[in-house]
């Protein structure tokens, strides 16, 4: 029997790169660009690209000083998606892999170039949180109840300015010492700052990944040590 006859219908070809990315055809277009300003697990605090159509793809698994200048602006990319191989370990989702970049016709730029990560802005409304579903803001608001959600998080019900409510998923992780998840049914009817990722499912709006603060201040702690220079 040939060495043909005896290859496995399961063998894979030897010329075949099974660990390359899989790259779709070359774009070039408009879109978000959005640092996430809080570590999550095994410290990924990824780049993302927020596309018209509500879609992210993935620009880096890390703040690229080099691009602090487009956090929350409007970008021009070009370049190519890309799919990882199911063999290599790696974050869900579609990647992009940049080879230009600018600042999108008509966007303003900063006044200054930053130096760390820009702080999301302020949320009071509903209205605040509708305009900016996939990117992170400090939403101000009062709690009215605390539920717990699962063995590790908890949702807290906010009563906005606009007199709308909102829930917050909170994890141990959302506080900072010395506060702690097992006080935080003792915030009930105090104001506090929530930074969190806006979601929007068929039931409106709502937080996650979050760092939460009692009072109207400024902004929650974010994550600058671990970034990027260049881009990769």
């Amino acid at each position: 029997m040939s060495s043909k006859e005896n290859k496995n219908t399961w063998d894979i070809d030897s010329d075949i790169d099974i660990y390359a990315p899989i790259y779709e055809a070359p774009v070039d277009m408009e879109v978000r660009y959005i640092i996430t300003p809080i570590a999550g697990g095994k410290r990924l605090q990824a780049v993302i690209l927020l596309l018209d159509s509500g879609a992210t793809w993935i620009r880096s698994y890390r703040p690229i000083v080099d691009e602090y200048k487009f956090s929350g602006k409007r970008v021009r990319i070009k370049g190519r998606p890309y799919t990882s191989s199911p063999y290599v370990q790696t974050v869900m989702g579609r990647h992009f892999e940049v080879e230009e970049i600018s600042l999108a016709s008509g966007e303003t730029p900063f006044s200054t170039i930053p130096k760390t990560i820009p702080i999301p802005p302020k949320a009071f409304t509903i209205q605040d949180l509708e305009q900016r579903v996939h990117m992170w803001v400090h939403c101000v608001g009062n709690i009215q109840k605390v539920e717990v959600e699962s063995s590790f998080e908890d949702k807290a019900t906010l009563l906005l300015q606009d007199g709308q409510e909102v829930s917050v998923f909170l994890s141990k992780n959302s506080f900072q010492p010395p506060e702690k998840k097992t006080e935080l049914s003792q915030w009930v009817g105090k104001t506090v700052t929530v930074l969190g990722n806006i979601k929007k499912n068929r039931k409106g709006v709502f937080l996650q990944t979050t760092r939460i603060a009692l009072g109207n201040i400024d902004s929650c702690p974010i994550d600058n040590i671990q970034t990027k220079t260049k881009q990769k």
